[in-house]
């Protein structure tokens, strides 16, 4: 009994004809009234009408078929919309005739408002993406097209230019995209082995003169399209910032894995600020590469830190990493 009167969940009992016979103090609590002045007394004294009406129905329900009733509802009390996840099941005395029903609710009204909010902002997030892809990617790409006719036409030097700031609109839409796309928490993740993944995302880069080493192969648990995207973003700051001889290294940790390289590395004081969103060096970039990473690793549940290797060079390693016994 100590623990249903301790419960955070409402517990009650009522009879046969819907009297109250028993609440826990969070029951009663819901009410704003002492469990004493709780008992004898009727839902109608509780919640609006149409509430108590469908309450009193389910209970004849499940006293008569002996149903177990399990389901999230709105109930208004004191004026209040709020949000219960109730069970109600039959109350039997010791020779099993059911004498009335037992039932637990839990208020849920703050995470079913998180939920909606959350459903919004992905609601406004596929708009955003939505726009982005169809009223700029397409102009765009109509540019572009008239763009490679005017060069096939003219040797004029402003037509390179009107080419490099193209291309750097579509690295900037891509990346903002991608950006957009990366801070839901990661829901299936599945065992990655590490090896054809890295070296796809070597591939995608088109760093011909660069080099990647694998330390370690290992298997971690992560979403695998979004893992890619760490890769690839991390491989394209080291060839940025490193040149296109860079060398990259990757390894295993205790509880992660590290990416490194062979550059010039990131000063201290800027180790914190390249998470920023539209962070850019002298190099160029969109400034949007590692702070996709950063979201990423956190959507994870990762952490991410800067420092330098042997050599001076960058070194990114992510910690609380799932990693997969056996390589």
């Amino acid at each position: 009994m100590a623990l249903v009167e301790n419960s955070p969940e409402a517990v009650f009992i009522k009879d046969t004809e819907g009297r109250f016979e028993f609440v826990n103090p969070t029951a009663a609590a819901l009410f704003g009234l002492d469990p004493s002045d709780v008992h004898g007394r009727f839902d109608a004294d509780f919640f609006a009408t149409s509430d108590a009406a469908e309450i009193r129905e389910i209970d004849s329900r499940v006293m008569e078929t002996g149903v177990v009733d399990t389901r999230e509802t709105a109930r208004e009390i004191g004026g209040v919309r709020r949000v219960f996840l109730e069970h109600t099941y039959p109350y039997r005395d010791p020779n099993g005739t059911t004498v009335g029903v037992m039932g637990t609710s839990r208020e849920i009204t703050e995470r079913t408002h998180r939920e909606a909010d959350l459903q919004r902002r992905h609601d406004r997030l596929d708009e955003f993406t939505a726009l982005i892809s169809h009223d700029v990617l397409n102009p765009l790409a109509v540019a572009q097209g008239r763009l490679a006719l005017a060069q096939a036409e003219s040797d004029s030097e402003h037509l390179d230019a009107i080419g490099v700031a193209l291309d750097r609109i579509e690295a900037m839409v891509a990346d903002t995209l991608q950006l957009a796309r990366q801070g839901e928490v990661v829901t299936d993740p599945e065992p990655v082995h590490i090896t054809a993944l890295v070296a796809n995302c070597w591939a995608m880069i088109g760093a011909d003169d660069a080099t990647l080493r694998l330390d370690d192969e290992f298997t971690l648990v992560a979403d695998p399209d979004r893992l890619q995207h760490v890769f690839e973003n991390l491989f394209r700051n080291s060839v940025v910032h490193g040149g296109p001889d860079v060398t990259v290294h990757i390894g295993r940790l205790e509880d992660g894995f590290y990416v490194s390289d062979d550059g010039p590395g990131i000063p201290e004081v800027d180790r914190e600020l390249v998470f920023a969103p539209g962070h850019k060096s002298v190099h160029g970039g969109t400034g949007f590469g590692l702070t996709i990473v950063h979201r990423i690793a956190d959507a994870h549940g990762w952490t991410v830190d800067i420092s330098e290797n042997d050599t001076g060079g960058a070194r990114f390693e992510f910690s609380d990493v799932a990693l997969v016994d056996g390589d």
